[in-house]
């Protein structure tokens, strides 16, 4: 294949995020032609997002890159070069997404330089008035745990997630650690048992087990992993955005600092599978160890993919394994319902939520409340196909006791039976797999702060 087939080979694959072939062709295809800007900029994109060490050398030779600069950047970081670093931070391009983030790149070069004042007189403008309050604050009370400085990381922890009445997951434990150096372990546990209340996936991040693995040590522990954080924070709210292609890229500035970083490893999976590349997206996931603490949660991620990609056995072993492996958290078994009703698998379906509501708090099925709805609500979906339309039928009123506004508990609220089976059809689920539950089952462990 001459140099132009190797071009037109690359650019497809790039658009179908095929990252190894783009990176295979394009690389190729410079070589064939090593002095095409178009091509060059291409490979080095394609090589970092496959993270190949080409996408070094080809930096060096894109000056005006704002993603090279910032590899060049780590690079700088990791070899100790730090006034080089700056430097070259100091000149990335004014605008774009990356610039929110200067500042913070800026302040965690100044404590690699053994000057933490002046890293947080950089962040503590930004702290005091400035919509990313929280991402500065968070940093700010990193860079200061790191420098030895309790009070002020504790000062900075608090506004970190002051006016977040539940904290984003990753915000809420990176603050915890900060807390809990400073002395305050009672507010570093109340913030974990706000999550573990939550019910959202990232409860399975912070039971007892796992939140001891999390506040053993340092979430950030060096300015490497500092920036690392921040890459990922601000690709996740792009994701959010629909930015994914960017989020992709930031994900990789990330693990080129923190090799293996779960949250990244999550991120790039969770980006993939919004592109359906869910075999890619599975790939990514089986990066994260399974002493991980995100190893849970990441189980529930890996279960979607395998159902996605049909092989649906593995994804209910997976998710039985999982349940056995979490008592009293209901998570798992509420996802094995899911998954087992869209597969017509109403009886077995049954079961999981029977367990999943078993496990919802102290009390049980019995003292279900108003965040369980989702769980009455398809089981009774479960059993209306399964033919028992009597208990079915107490499973929807049950619903619409604890949610009466929602619209699909509404929607199902007359008494079912045959003709009822035989024509109703489930809602469209939600992220989480379910109705529009409105409950943040399915976020993203890899948002920090916004």
């Amino acid at each position: 294949m001459g140099a132009f087939g190797s071009y037109l080979a690359g650019r497809f694959a790039t658009t179908e995020t095929d990252t190894r072939a783009a990176a295979d062709n394009l690389l190729a295809a410079l070589r064939a032609d090593p002095d095409q800007p178009e091509v060059l900029n291409r490979a080095f994109l394609a090589a970092l997002l496959d993270g190949r060490a080409d996408a070094v050398r080809l930096a060096r030779r894109l000056g005006d890159n704002p993603a090279a600069n910032l590899l060049l950047a780590g690079a700088d970081v990791q070899a100790g070069r730090w006034e080089r670093a700056e430097q070259r931070l100091r000149a990335t391009a004014r605008g774009g997404p990356v610039q929110v983030l200067q500042p913070t790149l800026l302040a965690w070069v100044q404590l690699g330089r053994g000057q933490p004042d002046q890293a947080l007189a950089t962040l503590r403008p930004l702290v005091e008035a400035n919509r990313l309050r929280a991402l500065n604050a968070l940093h700010a009370a990193l860079i200061a745990d790191i420098a030895g400085r309790p009070r002020d990381a504790e000062r900075f922890a608090r506004q970190a997630v002051a006016d977040q009445p539940q904290p984003p997951w990753r915000l809420a434990v990176l603050a915890a650690g900060v807390l809990s150096r400073a002395g305050r372990a009672a507010e570093a546990q109340r913030l974990l048992d706000g999550i573990l209340a939550s019910g959202d996936d990232a409860a399975l991040a912070a039971t007892e087990a796992t939140r001891r693995l999390t506040l053993a040590h340092r979430g950030v522990a060096s300015p490497a992993e500092g920036m690392a954080e921040a890459y990922t924070a601000l690709a996740s709210a792009l994701r959010g955005q629909g930015s994914n292609d960017f989020a992709l890229v930031l994900a990789q500035l990330a693990l080129r600092l923190r090799p293996g970083f779960a949250v990244a490893q999550v991120l790039v999976s969770d980006t993939l599978a919004d592109q359906n590349h869910p075999e890619q997206a599975l790939a990514a996931l089986e990066q994260v160890p399974a002493e991980d603490p995100l190893a849970p949660v990441v189980g529930l991620r890996r279960a979607a993919l395998l159902d996605r990609l049909d092989r649906t056995d593995e994804a209910v072993a997976l998710l039985r394994s999982l349940a056995g492996a979490s008592p009293g958290m209901p998570q798992p078994a509420a996802r094995l319902g899911d998954l087992l009703r869209r597969r017509d698998r109403f009886p077995e379906a049954v079961q999981a939520y029977d367990m999943a509501l078993a496990r919802g708090g102290p009390g049980g099925e019995a003292a279900g409340g108003e965040k369980d709805w989702p769980l009455f609500y398809a089981r009774g979906v479960a059993r209306e196909r399964a033919g028992d339309w009597t208990r079915a039928e107490a499973d929807l009123l049950r619903a619409l006791e604890l949610a009466p506004e929602q619209p699909y508990v509404l929607d199902t609220s007359a008494t079912p039976g045959p003709s009822r089976a035989r024509t109703s059809t489930a809602p469209r689920p939600c992220c989480c797999g379910r109705p529009s539950c409105g409950r943040r089952t399915a976020t993203s462990p890899t948002a920090s702060a916004g």
